[in-house]
């Protein structure tokens, strides 16, 4: 299955401001025993705070990346497409050669070095005959 930008996911980590009113849930707090009792549903629990300043950056850092890697993959896609453009114009370009004519082309010339090389050998040795005989 190919890869479609369209296709992708994206990853978007958000994180709520650190700074909620303390205050609101400090005088909520004092007026009962349960303080997460009377906590708004929209408050962040403290504990939650502390992890999410802990892990915040981190997951700031993995979101930046995701998106870089979202980014790469899209321009990686737009090549390839690119790609695949130039190979099926440079296929539709391309002309049938007639294979069986080369390859008995080619079988009709190696007969002829062959014939070629044996003659030639011939002669070396008459050469080397004559040039002994010289000697």
């Amino acid at each position: 299955m190919p890869f479609s930008p369209s296709a992708t996911a994206t990853f978007q980590f958000s994180r709520p401001p650190l700074h909620r009113s303390l205050s609101t849930n400090s005088s909520q707090s004092s007026n009962s025993e349960d303080p997460s009792s009377t906590l708004p549903e929209d408050d962040i629990h403290p504990i939650e705070l502390v992890v999410q300043s802990i892990v915040g950056d981190s997951l700031d850092a993995l979101s930046s990346q995701l998106e870089s890697l979202q980014e790469s993959q899209i321009i990686l896609v737009g090549r390839l497409r690119m790609l695949e453009r130039k190979l099926a114009e440079f296929e539709s370009n391309i002309s049938v050669v007639d294979t069986k004519r080369m390859v008995e082309r080619i079988k009709a010339l190696k007969a002829k070095l062959t014939g070629i090389i044996a003659t030639l050998k011939i002669v070396e040795k008459r050469v080397k005959s004559s040039l002994e005989r010289l000697e």
